[in-house]
């Protein structure tokens, strides 16, 4: 595992850490985390047959859409077909199997590294979380079928991961103009967010996209400040900034997960390894909601998503859970 520690090539006014992909995380200093590298693609293989069913062993395998019930949405047609998703982050592996075909071409490096392919992994797990494709092996994505507009916000992380605060308000407005339905964030920050990032959340929300946060793997009462600032935020937020939680297969908060505290009625948890993996999960359910649910706006989607979720802790919207875990059964 890597530490995720301050580059030295920008001042720490322009760096905003980058959420742990593993569990754990304790400390919270800094807005630091941790990271893994993703496990290698497996091997593709023939595209399993729409009629042979959807709960697969590569189903079972992937663990956070089966806590969500993801099935009933795949057996009701939704599978993300048609549906754009933003994904600011390391970048992603573009030559990877999981992801051919539906990589927009609206995506961009955006911090001159020259190139939008992923140094790190952690942009590429997050996007696989989120959409990988639905071929009989590994895992697959919540929304498979997805199509996903990568942003890279990272010049160089390879030992030390933080992105730069500019380029991760840039990529939420170039979202907003590709035509994003959600947009995720599976990055933590220990400040207030900058103007530029606030502005480009308000055009987002105006234009009814929902925005995913990663909550933060601290173990603390509250989410980390500069997510929650932004969900917290009525004027900019619209209700449409959701942050994000982790639990474990039994609907219990993780240890090392941040608490909903006074982001309750904006907060949502799924089960993963961290707030990182966990909040694609999220993305990916909204993008399903998205697909069955054409005519629906943007605070439909989340009413959507916050009242079919399963009630965990104290009954009602509570400070830890807040509101509860992540389940499509009734969603659909």
């Amino acid at each position: 595992m890597l530490r995720l520690a301050l580059s030295g090539s920008l001042p720490a006014a322009a760096l905003l850490a980058l959420a742990a992909c593993s569990g754990g995380g304790g400390g919270g200093g800094g807005g630091s985390g941790t990271i893994v590298t993703p496990t290698p693609t497996p091997a593709p293989s023939a595209t399993p047959s729409p009629t042979a069913g959807f709960d697969t062993a590569e189903y079972r395998a992937s663990i956070g859409a089966v806590s969500m019930n993801a099935v009933t949405a795949y057996n009701h047609g939704a599978t993300g077909l048609g549906i754009k998703v933003a994904v600011i982050d390391t970048g992603i592996d573009i030559d990877s199997p999981d992801f051919t075909g539906r990589i927009d071409p609206e995506s961009a490096d955006l911090v001159g590294a020259g190139t939008l392919d992923d140094a790190n992994g952690h942009g590429t797990a997050v996007a696989k979380l989120l959409a990988a494709r639905r071929d009989g092996a590994g895992i697959h994505g919540v929304a498979f079928d997805a199509t996903i507009i990568a942003y890279r916000v990272e010049p160089a992380c390879t030992t030390s991961c933080f992105l730069r605060l500019s380029a991760v308000a840039e990529g939420v407005d170039r979202a907003r103009l590709a035509g994003a339905r959600v947009i995720n964030l599976s990055m933590i920050g220990d400040s207030a967010p900058a103007a530029d990032m606030r502005d480009a959340v308000d055009r987002a929300t105006a234009a009814g996209i929902v925005v995913t946060i990663c909550a933060g793997n601290e173990a603390q009462a509250q989410p980390q400040i500069w997510g929650a600032a932004l969900a917290n935020d009525a004027a900019i937020a619209r209700g449409l900034v959701v942050l994000v939680g982790t639990v474990t297969a039994t609907d219990t908060i993780q240890g090392f997960s941040n608490r909903a505290g006074t982001s309750a009625d904006h907060f949502i948890t799924a089960y993963e390894g961290s707030c990182s993996a966990a909040t694609p999960l999220v993305s990916g359910a909204l993008v399903l909601l998205a697909q069955a649910n054409p005519s629906f706006s943007g605070a439909q989607l989340v009413d959507r998503l916050y009242s079919s979720a399963r009630d965990a802790g104290a009954v009602g919207i509570d400070p830890i859970y807040g509101r509860g875990v992540i389940d499509l059964t009734r969603a659909f």
